[in-house]
């Protein structure tokens, strides 16, 4: 209890903190974020749920709301046309990590990596959170 309200069972960099929690929820979200990493569409599909929401800020491209996996794919411009021309497959890692979850929903971090070719210039672009 937290002043008088339950604290949720929470699960923090892969450590039980409290309650049974089930690991689907983080392996949901880590094969989200492999999907991502390898622009592996199919995969995206067998792991998002159908009421997928992306919130991105501007000034992104790709920044707005996008409710589903169908319109976040078909989203123009999308995440990967912008950033593939900045990252070869090994930037594309983001070393994702659950960092919290519970029964129903589950916080991945993620730093994105690029390199501007024509600059010859690295540059960690952003660090991110996935909720399920």
């Amino acid at each position: 209890m937290h002043g008088g309200v339950p604290r949720p069972s929470v699960r923090w960099l892969g450590t039980q903190l409290a309650g049974g929690i089930s690991d689907e929820c983080g392996r949901c979200g880590l094969a989200g974020i492999r999907s991502v990493e390898e622009r592996n569409p199919q995969l995206a599909a067998e792991v998002y749920h159908d009421d997928l929401e992306f919130h991105w800020p501007r000034p992104l491209p790709y920044a707005g709301s996008s409710y589903g996996l169908k319109a976040s794919l078909e989203r123009r411009p999308g995440w990967a046309e912008t950033w593939n021309p900045f990252q070869s497959e090994a930037e594309r890692w983001l070393g994702a990590r659950v960092v919290a979850a519970s029964e129903d929903e589950v916080v991945v971090l993620w730093h994105q990596r690029g390199r501007d070719h024509v600059a010859a210039a690295e540059f960690l672009a952003t660090s991110g959170r996935q909720m399920a």
